[in-house]
């Protein structure tokens, strides 16, 4: 017992880690699928960077000053390097792409300080200069967007590597909880053959004395209902002339011609040796002797032999006792027994 219940616990701490592990992994899993979408964001607005520098550098080469658009990428280049809630940027966590993106940010500056001077002196040494910067500017916009397509990438791994630790961790789970509800099952069925056994004649199936004893009282409250004594006739006969086994089917055979009887609510209790207690709920007397009478006849046709029975009819409001209203059903036994003393004097088995 006191193993079993070591190995609860430990099992019961493994649950707990498990799940404490489960709880953690799908915690990161949610975080990095956030982080997913918000490094998306980081790649599209750093291509858009790459790609508006360009197409700005061409309309100031065509004499189209384009200062909203310089503004715009300003405020994009900043929000990549701080992150902001306006364009829904997060800030990479990222060494390598902080370092490049500082770098951007100066080549943009310088980039910006080209197209000021080109449009104050638009000579052909001016719009080389600016050719030349913005082919280096788009060199590091495109290695920015790479590092930053890189780190996603990198998350993406992780979070696969997570999805394998979520589906391993999970499986264990799904094991454990299989083998608990199987340790569950199985000690519910020790636990219904226990009670079983203890409530159970192993003969005949009926319920015993000791469940007569603790159920009856809960059993009959509040209800109408006839209590039967039977006493099987000439048992000790049966057991002397043809041995206790045949002594055995004998009792089976008038409890279960008893039985067939009987409503499925209606209970049979052994009292011990060839004593039977019937249990008939709102079931009044006169119908209980009928119902007998014909158990009676099935005994007598199926095995020649034969039982005596005392029959109590309680009122829902009679105060008597348990033990005396059992007591009044053996004695109307005794006396039905004296009046049918010649039938069932003798037992023989079927067929013989």
């Amino acid at each position: 017992m006191k193993r079993k219940f070591i190995t609860d616990g430990i099992e019961t701490i493994i649950m707990i880690v498990f799940i404490t592990a489960l709880v953690c992994l799908l915690c990161n899993a949610f975080f990095m699928t956030h982080e997913i979408t918000g490094v998306s964001r980081v790649v599209n607005y750093a291509g858009i960077v790459r790609g508006s520098s360009q197409r700005a550098i061409k309309q100031e080469l065509s004499q189209k000053k384009v200062d909203d658009q310089l503004t715009y990428l300003d405020g994009i280049i900043d929000a990549l390097q701080h992150s902001s809630s306006r364009y829904k940027l997060i800030k990479l966590d990222s060494a390598s792409f902080q370092s490049e993106l500082m770098e951007q940010k100066r080549e943009w500056q310088t980039l910006k300080k080209a197209i000021y001077t080109y449009r104050k002196t638009p000579t052909g040494k001016n719009e080389q200069l600016l050719l030349t910067l913005s082919n280096n500017y788009y060199e590091i916009c495109d290695k920015t967007v790479s590092i930053a397509e890189c780190y996603g990438e990198g998350i993406v791994t992780g979070l696969k590597k997570l999805e394998v630790a979520i589906g391993i961790v999970v499986g264990i789970l799904i094991l454990l909880s299989l083998e608990r509800s199987r340790a569950i099952i199985v000690n519910y069925r020790n636990m219904l053959r226990l009670n079983r056994d203890a409530y159970d004649d192993p003969l005949t199936g009926v319920k015993n004395k000791r469940y007569f004893e603790e159920y009856f009282p809960v059993m009959s409250e509040g209800c109408n209902y006839s209590l039967v004594f039977i006493d099987i006739d000439n048992l000790k006969e049966v057991n002397d002339k043809q041995g206790h086994e045949a002594g055995d089917h004998y009792i089976i055979e008038v409890i279960e011609a008893i039985r067939e009887q009987f409503r499925t609510t209606d209970v049979i209790f052994r009292m011990g040796g060839d004593e039977f207690v019937v249990f008939l709920k709102e079931c009044r007397e006169s119908i209980a002797t009928r119902l007998l009478e014909q158990a009676r006849e099935a005994v007598h046709d199926h095995t020649s032999g034969s039982f005596s029975y005392g029959i109590v009819y309680v009122h829902k409001e009679d105060s008597r006792s348990i033990r005396e209203i059992l007591k009044e059903s053996d004695q109307r036994m005794y006396e039905y027994k004296k009046v049918h003393k010649k039938e069932g004097s003798h037992h023989n088995k079927k067929g013989t």
